[in-house]
């Protein structure tokens, strides 16, 4: 006898649950990147009833560069990630977010797909290599070129750009 199907109910608690936790993982990542930074921050998840107001995790923090308070979080963690559809949502959100704030933000899509370790980041390339400090080139801002990298090794890159104030 095969057992009963879970209700929408029961569906929906478990994937806001996996969703917390994994954007709990996110947090994480990005704390030990930071972790010899000097910087103070606090990382946090979003309330999900503020949708396009904060991005799934938020960084926050008195003297956070630009290029790292300026990041919307986006986050999958899924069977079947499908990290282009999930980051045209982060633009979207993003252009909502500008339209309340008048504030840019860097769109990327933090994603793992389930059963494996690897944290991917998905965003236009030239997001990366202006948030890795070359915002003067053109590089992918003439077309919308995604580029996939390694979430630990974009983070370790992006916590060498940190120099706090003496």
């Amino acid at each position: 006898m095969s057992s009963p199907q879970p209700s929408r109910s029961v569906l929906g608690r478990r994937s806001r649950s996996k969703g917390k936790s994994f954007e709990l993982v996110v947090r994480d990542a990005i704390l030990f990147a930071f972790r010899d930074s000097g910087l103070t921050m606090t990382i946090r998840r979003s309330s999900q009833a503020e949708r396009a107001y904060d991005s799934d995790v938020v960084v926050v923090g008195d003297q956070l560069p630009d290029f790292l308070a300026d990041v919307w979080w986006e986050c999958q963690h899924s069977k079947q990630p499908d990290p282009p559809t999930k980051y045209e949502q982060a633009v979207r959100d993003c252009e909502v977010f500008y339209d309340r704030t008048r504030r840019c933000r860097w769109p990327v899509v933090v994603w793992r797909k389930h059963g494996e370790r690897t944290l991917w980041l998905t965003t236009e390339l030239g997001t990366i290599v202006s948030l890795l400090g070359n915002p003067s080139t053109t590089v992918g801002r003439q077309q919308k070129i995604l580029a996939t990298v390694r979430l630990d090794e974009f983070l370790e890159q992006l916590a060498s750009r940190v120099v706090l104030p003496t």
